[in-house]
């Protein structure tokens, strides 16, 4: 029986963009709380924390990119990997789902 190579490259395609995904979110609502907390309390989050949005943006950005990067090598490997219109949806769907509990 031959094993082909793409029953295991969904599944780590499919969690990659939901690691990804999830820490670039997280960050993404950081910020958003902090510029909330901003906006009611003046400058006391960043004085409290004066690394902690610099982080979030790096951190952000950097997951930004690696989510274009896997992107990108998911559709340069897309007909080696016999990627059709099913299985990128499904493949988004789930890396969305599984994403949501990560972001806690």
């Amino acid at each position: 029986m031959k094993k082909h190579p793409q029953i295991f490259l969904y599944p780590l395609f499919t969690l990659l963009y939901a690691g990804f995904f999830s820490v670039g979110a997280k960050c993404l609502l950081d910020l958003l709380g902090c510029v909330m907390a901003m906006s009611l309390d003046g400058k006391s989050v960043v004085e409290q924390y004066p690394r902690y949005i610099p982080f979030c943006l790096v951190v952000g950005l950097l997951s930004l990119g690696a989510l274009v990067l896997l992107a990108a090598l998911n559709i340069k490997f897309r007909k080696k990997l016999k990627y059709n219109q099913t299985v990128w949806i499904i493949q988004f769907v789930c890396a969305f789902v599984i994403s949501i509990p990560m972001i806690k």
